[in-house]
């Protein structure tokens, strides 16, 4: 039950964001939003900004892990959503709380719920943003649609979702979409890998092949790495091919 934490933790710790972080404390700390300029001084902005934003971060790390450990199955799309409401669930109240060691304004319940208005608001729109801006070309208009990869003409008929991954499965490849379906096709893995063409991806192990554009992060569990992929599939990184997921840009 523990495992999504664990992840976060590890996650949050050897992250190299954390110098961004504390640049995001020191800039709001300066310019002190929502009032924070008028009632607190330099240093005590400070204090006050640095734990948000460094909660906020572990928050998210939380909620991609809680969302991939109980919703593998989810869709991108259901993903974000899912991911966004146990992140304002989360830091509404951890805000509020902390607030009101800084300010009498956020005194009785109803400033609660109007910072979690304000909190799901902000994190609804910064999630959708990012949804559509990483799947902006999962779907292919008719003129683009001449130039798809050699595979997804083995795909049935209708099927216009975008490939994910690839899998082996005995003499059978496993095609994942980004709609959550899978197919299975009779051919050779590496020919359904050169039949991807030009799309940006790599093997992360002799039975695993990914598109690199559906990759969200690394991660390292018991001594072993793996992908976490937007559909919230988790796949496995072989020393063979550490090297070439490094090079991509993901270890």
């Amino acid at each position: 039950m523990l495992t999504f934490l664990i992840k976060s933790v590890e996650t949050f710790f050897s992250h190299s964001a954390w110098i961004f972080l504390l640049g995001i404390s020191v800039f709001l700390a300066l310019i002190g939003p929502f009032g924070s300029y008028q009632e607190l001084g330099l240093l005590m902005r400070f204090a006050y900004w640095m734990p948000i934003v460094f909660s906020a971060y572990f928050i998210v790390q939380l909620a991609h892990s809680a969302v991939d450990k109980f919703w593998p199955s989810a869709t991108p799309l259901q993903w974000q959503f899912a991911a966004i409401t146990v992140f304002s669930t989360v830091f509404s109240p951890t805000v509020w709380g902390y607030s009101k060691l800084f300010s009498d304004r956020f005194d009785g319940l109803h400033t609660l719920v109007l910072m979690t208005v304000q909190v799901s608001g902000v994190t609804m729109v910064v999630g959708l943003i990012s949804y559509f801006v990483t799947h902006h070309g999962g779907k292919q208009d008719a003129d683009a649609a001449e130039a798809l990869p050699r595979l997804y003409a083995r795909l049935p008929d209708g099927c216009d979702a975008a490939i994910v991954r690839l899998t082996v499965d005995d003499h059978y490849v496993e095609v994942f979409l980004d709609d959550a379906s899978k197919h299975r096709i009779l051919m050779r893995f590496a020919d359904a890998v050169s039949e991807m063409d030009d799309t940006p991806g790599f093997y992360t192990h002799r039975s695993h092949w990914v598109a690199s554009a559906y990759v969200r992060e690394a991660v390292r569990e018991s001594r072993r790495d793996f992908l976490l992929l937007e559909t919230g599939a988790k796949v496995p990184v072989t020393k063979t091919y550490r090297e070439s997921v490094r090079r991509a840009g993901f270890l």
